[in-house]
């Protein structure tokens, strides 16, 4: 499991569970009660104020202390979005929801997006995401690699931010070295390094109580 430090203030938690390390290992998150999007790599953000499924969604916004927010990924990047005043938002974004505009649709659930911190969990990387020029072209070309008699490379770390940027967070509050799931399989699923037969990695978040972290 990897977890996240530092927190922006008012977030108990944020990492990303991968793969078991021995088979029939238990759930590292054990038996907690969680909010579990039904993800269709779009763009719509919902709220959550207990434990339970949210149709059709890529985001979950809470202010509810302790409930734990989840998103699975295996090359998507999971977003972590924090406000001072506790609230926060996890989003699975993938390169669809990347150019459709999920980062800036939870954003907007924000009063003060210019307030917020983000941190970029791990995802598939520039070294690896390979692309046809269909989808290259949906993405600021600074997020683009074209090496030298290949296909296009997306870094999806780089639109992220980007596109945050462009939401109104302030650079400095985007955070985030976290692995490519392709080079590090024996940590993390990877959808394109499995050939598409991977499992799940499950990235959580929880605001803290009152007071704590």
């Amino acid at each position: 499991m990897l977890r996240h430090r530092p927190l922006p203030g008012g977030v108990a938690e944020f990492g990303v569970a991968g793969r078991a390390l021995r088979p029939g290992a238990p759930d590292p998150l054990g038996d907690r009660p969680r909010v579990r999007p039904g993800q269709v790599h779009g763009t719509s953000v919902r709220e959550a104020g207990a434990p339970g499924s949210l149709p059709a969604c890529d985001g979950v916004f809470t202010r509810a202390p302790g409930l734990l927010v989840t998103v699975r990924v295996a090359d998507c990047l999971p977003v972590l979005l924090a406000a001072p005043d506790g609230a926060l938002a996890l989003i699975h974004a993938g390169w669809r929801g990347l150019a459709a505009g999920v980062l800036e649709a939870a954003a907007a659930r924000f009063a003060r997006p210019g307030s917020l911190a983000a941190i970029l969990g791990p995802a598939i990387g520039p070294c690896c995401f390979e692309v046809g020029p269909e989808v290259a072209e949906r993405f600021d070309p600074r997020a683009v690699r074209r090496p030298a008699g290949r296909r296009p490379h997306v870094d999806l770390f780089t639109a992220a931010r980007l596109r945050l940027e462009g939401a109104g967070l302030a650079s400095p509050a985007i955070s985030g070295d976290a692995p490519c799931t392709r080079c590090h399989q024996h940590l993390l699923h990877s959808h394109r390094g499995s050939g598409g037969g991977s499992g799940r990695n499950t990235a959580f978040a929880s605001v803290a109580a009152a007071g704590g972290r």
